[in-house]
């Protein structure tokens, strides 16, 4: 038997060489399974099933139809001697995160004029002490309506807007 085990064949593949075939065989097993794990989220993502996987995704969270291209925006405003609007940072209304700005906005407008007032009059006092902002003289706590299309169209005006409180931004002087 040429050194080699009793009952063992000589060459590999021959019909009693279980890991010549069957290893193939197994391998195609594997392969075919787990293509059909890859496939089956783009088989199954069809509109009766309505849910989104790995790796074809459809993107349902952007991909609905919207009712309206309206939208609503709840922030502070600067305006300058002359009228100007001026977008104030996050830093000036909590820190500088975006959404926690925008959330302190919405929640002090929720709660009422008193909180909305005591919020725009802390506004107006970071306003005061950010030399960036030299120009603004007022605060607003502002409730803008706007039509997404038309405003990345170039029509960046609100189309529509409610102003929770007002104040100046006193620089330099006694009670600033």
């Amino acid at each position: 038997m040429n050194g080699a085990r009793a009952g063992a064949p000589d060459e590999p593949g021959e019909p009693g060489d279980a890991g010549g075939w069957l290893s193939g065989v197994y391998a195609y097993a594997v392969w075919i399974a787990l293509l059909g794990i890859v496939v089956m989220p783009g088989i199954r993502n069809q509109p009766e099933h309505r849910y989104d996987s790995f790796p074809w995704s459809s993107y349902p969270m952007f991909a609905h139809s919207r009712k309206t291209s309206k939208t609503v925006v709840h922030h502070a405003v600067g305006y300058t001697e002359d009228g100007e609007r001026r977008r104030l940072p996050p830093r000036l209304v909590a820190n500088d995160e975006v959404l926690q700005a925008a959330a302190t906005i919405r929640n002090e407008i929720r709660r009422g004029g008193r909180r909305s007032r005591a919020l725009c009059r802390r506004i107006a006092r970071n306003t005061a002490a950010s030399p960036a902002y030299d120009e603004v003289v007022r605060v607003e706590i502002v409730t803008d309506h706007y039509d997404c299309i038309e405003y990345f169209a170039g029509d960046i005006a609100p189309k529509r807007s409610k102003v929770h409180a007002s104040c100046p931004v006193l620089r330099g002087g006694p009670g600033s």
